[in-house]
């Protein structure tokens, strides 16, 4: 079994739809929202899988912590229920489904970074929501409980300078080549044809 491994940016454009396939159902859209000058919505779908979250993105100058900007992220829990359903519950690809939706997700959010010229991103999330965020780990320099008006939230920062995006793609490329080896080998495992299209694209 694998070890669970744990573009867009301008205030003068609010919706990025991304097709990914021919499908008529877009594979992966990002919608854009500009609230201040500091706070921005980031709403990321995946429709063929009914994965959708909604981020709030806060930009800070650079400080005594920080040389540079950093861009917190307020990172809610991502329920997958309807996944699931069409998925019929089955463990392992709703597993390797999420993973990969989380992986567009720190696409998006280092690209945005990237654009502000933020050197690190905070992320904020609650402690269940830290468990599937485990794809990210490798990345995390820092980590803390902290205690904010909405509740316990886990901490997470993460470089986000050009060499870790770099790092991250060939991070992300291996994640999935292991993903297409282990779909290739559980032809006797009951995953269908069809489970595994909704799957390979992401790739």
């Amino acid at each position: 079994m694998l070890k669970p491994v744990s573009q867009i940016c301008s205030g003068q454009r609010d919706t990025l739809v991304e097709p990914l396939s021919s499908s008529k159902v877009p594979s992966f859209v990002v919608e854009l929202g500009l609230k201040t000058p500091v706070l921005y919505t980031m709403v990321i779908q995946d429709p063929l899988n009914h994965l959708d979250v909604k981020l709030m993105l806060e930009l800070s100058e650079e400080s005594d912590e920080f040389e540079s900007g950093i861009v917190t992220c307020h990172f809610p829990r991502i329920s997958g229920s309807e996944m699931k359903k069409m998925m019929w519950d089955d463990e392992i690809l709703c597993r390797i489904t999420m993973v990969q939706y989380l992986m567009k997700i720190m696409d998006e959010l280092l690209l945005f970074c990237s654009h502000h010229n933020a050197s690190n991103l905070r992320i904020y999330t609650d402690p269940e929501q830290a468990n599937e965020l485990e794809v990210y780990q490798d990345f995390v320099v820092y980590t803390d409980h902290v205690l904010r008006e909405e509740g316990e939230k886990i901490e997470l920062i993460i470089l986000t300078d050009p060499e870790i995006f770099d790092e991250w793609l060939d991070y992300k490329e291996r994640v999935n080549c292991k993903f297409r080896q282990f779909l290739e080998r559980t032809e006797a495992a009951n995953l269908t044809s069809k489970h595994k299209k909704k799957v390979y694209m992401f790739q």
